[in-house]
């Protein structure tokens, strides 16, 4: 349109004289490229879309029935945005939609659209024990589109199995509880043991479930304590008060460690216990 324009325009010069010809002819021209460039311009210009960032987030363990909330928003954009959020269950491999009545939406809260800059807060209860994920979609009101931008929550854990007390059992009697660390590892220091003494390993949860170590498994009461020693494994019990610290000495890594896990279970839910045993 801009081109036909310029041609119109200098169609018009026709039966001018030579100089304003040439000086008509040098207006439409620019005038022609200016318009042309000012649509590139626009046309060029992109789309500013919500960018959605975490302002808290879940925590790593709930009690069933007990309140999940977080804050999300999107602070590079002011204007209205819907959301979608969706949890996931991957004990189940199943997901859920939190508006599910917006199905026609996309499952995006039409009902509510607040300032991309407004702290957005997604808040349910968990009535079923597992491992979960969340995903928050957001996007600009009324826009039809699948989104905009998105964020996923670590996964967290409802209803776990809570272990109340893991250690040894020397064999002169003394109890040895472990230490948990932060990153959810149970650690024992043995190193000052003499050569001889001899070590089971205990452990007591808070539910009934099932602990699995390699290929056997043991269930285990609830506020129970389980001794295991190494006939629980199918090895002769020598010497009988249990493993000798100097077995485990001979298969510790170069830092003196040996390092091991569980797996405990309880219907659908399954968690990895991490053991680490300083023995030089």
């Amino acid at each position: 349109m801009v081109i036909y324009i310029g041609i119109v325009f200098l169609k018009g010069v026709v039966g001018m004289s030579k100089s304003k010809k040439r000086f008509v002819s040098i207006v439409a021209v620019l005038f022609t490229l200016c318009t042309f460039l000012g649509f590139l311009s626009v046309s060029a210009k992109t789309v500013l879309k919500p960018k959605l960032t975490f302002v808290s987030k879940p925590k790593a363990e709930y009690k069933v029935g007990e309140k999940v909330a977080f804050q999300v928003k999107a602070p590079n954009y002011s204007g209205k945005v819907q959301y979608r959020v969706v949890l996931w269950n991957l004990s189940k491999k199943t997901q859920t939609e939190l508006y599910p009545s917006m199905k026609k939406y996309g499952y995006y809260n039409v009902k509510s659209s607040p300032k991309g800059t407004s702290t957005f807060t997604v808040s349910f209860t968990l009535k079923e024990e597992g491992i979960y994920k969340i995903s928050v979609l957001v996007k600009r009101a009324n826009v039809k589109v699948s989104y905009d931008s998105y964020v996923v929550t670590n996964s967290f854990v409802v209803g776990p199995v809570k272990i109340s007390d893991i250690g040894a059992v020397l064999s002169d009697g003394t109890t040895v509880s472990a230490q948990k660390s932060q990153n959810e590892v149970y650690t024992l220091d043995f190193s000052s043991l003499k050569s001889g003494v001899g070590i089971k390993t205990y452990i007591t949860t808070d539910k009934d479930c099932t602990l699995s170590y390699v290929n056997y498994k043991f269930n285990l009461k609830a506020n129970s304590k389980k001794l295991f020693g190494p006939e629980d494994f199918g090895k002769k019990d020598n010497p009988p008060a249990g493993v000798s610290i100097d077995t485990l000495r001979d298969i510790a890594d170069k830092d003196g460690y040996v390092v091991d896990s569980i797996t405990l279970t309880k219907g659908a839910l399954v968690q990895k216990v991490n053991l680490k045993i300083k023995v030089k």
